[in-house]
């Protein structure tokens, strides 16, 4: 069954998967075994010259601009600029539809992301290592009681709906790509995973920016929520057909 945080938070997901996924697609992982001194570089170089935009939610970041990162797709929304400037991912993003986000995450020395969990389970979340400074304790992630490390140029898949957590606490900063993959029982429900994660994230939003907003009733945000549903849909479409990004 899906689930999504939009409508049970602050309920903790208890769902039977495991924390760490021990494997995905085939094809997926293959490009990127294939790929992967070429992938590094790419990125490496947009990094090394381009500042990228702090993540949204900085309450949940212990250093101001300490999460950073770069869309390339966005829960289905195409980011077709910043795609040029990958030429290879672009290549590839083209023929994926089953991946819904990928984007490039980059965590700044001394910096953790408080627990906290995702939006929904129709989707399995990689992290593919870009440059990775240490291993534990002092760079890693916790999906409920489990502990890991990133490798370079390796993937870690994990149940991004589980409370999880990350740190660096190295003096180099953690690069990876995030990549959201839908979980083959759900491919049909893509536009409505879509849809509500795009709906909770306008909502977390608002809370970020708006001290009054974070005294809303939870049932007021999931009528408000409710309502302005069609619009996630439309805003959806209109963002990609009119190559908005």
């Amino acid at each position: 069954m899906l689930w999504f945080s939009l409508w049970h938070f602050p309920r903790r997901y208890e769902g039977s998967e495991p924390a760490f996924v021990q494997s995905v697609d085939h094809d997926l992982t293959l490009f990127f075994d294939q790929n992967a001194e070429a992938i590094q570089r790419e990125v490496i170089a947009y990094w090394s010259s381009t500042e990228l935009s702090p993540y949204f939610h900085q309450r949940m970041v212990s250093k101001k601009d300490g999460y950073k990162t770069l869309s390339l797709r966005w829960w289905s929304i195409e980011f077709y600029k910043n795609q040029c400037a990958f030429p290879i991912l672009r290549e590839w993003l083209r023929n994926r539809p089953d991946v819904l986000t990928l984007s490039i995450n980059v965590l700044e020395p001394r910096t953790r992301i408080s627990p906290h969990m995702g939006d929904t389970n129709g989707v399995v979340r990689g992290h593919f290592g870009i440059q990775i400074p240490e291993g534990l304790p002092q760079c890693g992630i916790r999906v409920k009681s489990e502990t890991k490390a990133w490798k370079d140029k390796a993937w870690l898949w994990f149940t991004d709906a589980y409370e999880h957590e990350t740190w660096n606490e190295s003096e180099t900063s953690r690069i990876v790509l995030l990549m959201d993959v839908i979980k083959p029982v759900f491919r049909t429900e893509k536009r409505r995973i879509c849809a509500h994660v795009m709906m909770s994230q306008f909502l977390q939003k608002r809370q970020e920016n708006w001290a009054w907003f974070q005294k809303v009733p939870p049932m007021i945000l999931r009528l408000l929520a409710r309502i302005l549903m069609p619009l996630v849909y439309v805003r959806i479409w209109m963002l990609n057909f009119f190559k908005t990004y």
